[in-house]
């Protein structure tokens, strides 16, 4: 295979350049890599050869699961591996690499040794955390022979103790000036430990048109429950969307936020 200004190429072929042919370098693919054309000449005929790189895409390259129950687990979320290259791509490992916590996350797969070129496979990871925590991260690590040995996807995810039911609420239409009757949130603490409660928070454009009350004060017991009352109180005409955050005091183990919407009317 030619080594051209001293760049290795991503598919291995054995070949000795005869009298008459020429190398040449270029990206004849447009993948953005660099490939080689061995080009020919007969007396008779012309004919060119292209030695063309495998390509790896991983789409999304970055896999999100936001906050789970401990002892819970995820539903798979699938990112899809692609050849993009002309050349056939050779897989040696798809495993979970080192990170804070990535023995929680796993994934499964059925992507073959050798992927055909343009051809597509599937990677399903899930995530199922064992502590409460606010943050859980590793890779999935691909390792082929592409240029760059392979490619990686990064996860994330957190654990909480705290469910939250429902993570919800929608207000209908509400006169402007006027207040929503309120709707619940049940809090509930699944742990075996005392759970310390900092703050309830509104983000958020329309923020300021929700307010809340709630039964849980800076504390909740082993396996005990509390409300949260929200009220919505529009400011003007259309629709109007926010979120409330739970703080816990504790620094970690937040659970997720519940989204609210609501619409002003006249």
């Amino acid at each position: 295979m030619p080594n051209l200004g001293g760049r290795k190429f991503g598919t291995q072929l054995k070949h000795q350049v005869q009298l008459g042919e020429s190398p040449v370098a270029g990206d004849f693919n447009n993948d953005g890599r660099l490939d080689a054309i061995l080009t020919t000449t007969a007396r008779y005929d012309k004919f060119n050869s292209a030695y063309l790189q495998s390509s790896v895409v991983v789409s999304p390259s970055t896999v999100a699961f936001g906050a789970l129950l401990v002892g819970s687990k995820s539903d798979p979320k699938t990112v899809t591996l692609t050849n993009s290259g002309m050349a056939p791509l050779k897989i040696f490992h798809i495993r979970i690499a080192s990170g804070y916590y990535a023995s929680d996350f796993s994934q499964t797969n059925d992507c073959p040794s050798t992927l055909a070129s343009q051809a597509r496979c599937k990677i399903k990871t899930t995530f199922a955390p064992s502590a409460p925590t606010n943050i859980e991260s590793a890779q999935v690590q691909i390792t082929d022979n592409s240029p760059g040995g392979g490619r990686s996807i990064n996860l994330f995810g957190r654990g909480t103790v705290v469910r939250l039911s429902p993570l919800s609420l929608n207000f209908g239409s509400v006169h402007v000036g006027q207040h929503s009757l309120p709707q619940a949130v049940q809090f509930t603490n699944t742990s075996s430990s005392t759970v310390n409660i900092d703050q309830f928070n509104f983000l958020g454009r329309d923020s300021s048109a929700f307010s809340q009350t709630n039964t849980c004060g800076s504390s909740v017991p082993p396996q005990g429950q509390c409300s949260i009352n929200v009220t919505f109180s529009p400011t003007y005409l259309g629709k109007q969307r926010a979120s409330m955050e739970t703080r816990l005091s504790d620094g970690y183990g937040d659970p997720p936020p519940v989204r609210l919407t609501g619409a002003g009317i006249q």
